[in-house]
């Protein structure tokens, strides 16, 4: 039964070219719209430009909408790692964001904030961003006019 079951579960086939650019989508859990909060757009910005620092990529463009996030990046000559950064992006996030006292999903539950969820979207367009500088402020990469 579990071997069935298993069968249907995605298999993601992925690419890994060393200083290869990169499309990605990732979709937040259930699809909350946790991203019509401005709070958690700041905090998932902070996330980004931390572990860049620590591990370096060039961020070609990203869109932030209510329920996914869509970037393409360029990571460095000889490296192919971006499993570990969007690991490492992800988890500073989650914790972040769970510690939030204005965090209308730990407040009120997940699916009563789903449900009350703003529908407007937060989007971030980034062309031709690159963080390259490591002690670029949040303001300088994403400034609150666009």
């Amino acid at each position: 039964m579990v071997q069935w079951l298993y069968s249907f579960i995605m298999q993601y086939k992925r690419v890994f070219v060393p200083g290869g650019i990169y499309f990605f989508t990732v979709i937040t859990y259930m699809r909350c719209p946790i991203f019509s909060d401005e709070n958690a757009v700041n905090l998932f910005k902070d996330s980004l430009i931390q572990i860049k620092r620590k591990h370096p990529f060039t961020l070609d463009a990203i869109v932030i909408l209510p329920d996914h996030i869509h970037s393409i990046w360029t990571l460095p000559e000889n490296d192919a790692n971006y499993p570990t950064r969007w690991r490492l992006i992800k988890a500073n996030f989650s914790r972040q964001w769970t510690k939030n006292i204005n965090n209308p999903y730990v407040r009120t539950g997940l699916i009563n904030a789903f449900e009350a969820a703003n529908a407007n979207s937060t989007i971030i367009v980034s062309a031709g961003a690159n963080l390259s500088n490591p002690n670029a402020s949040i303001d300088a990469v994403y400034p609150n006019n666009m």
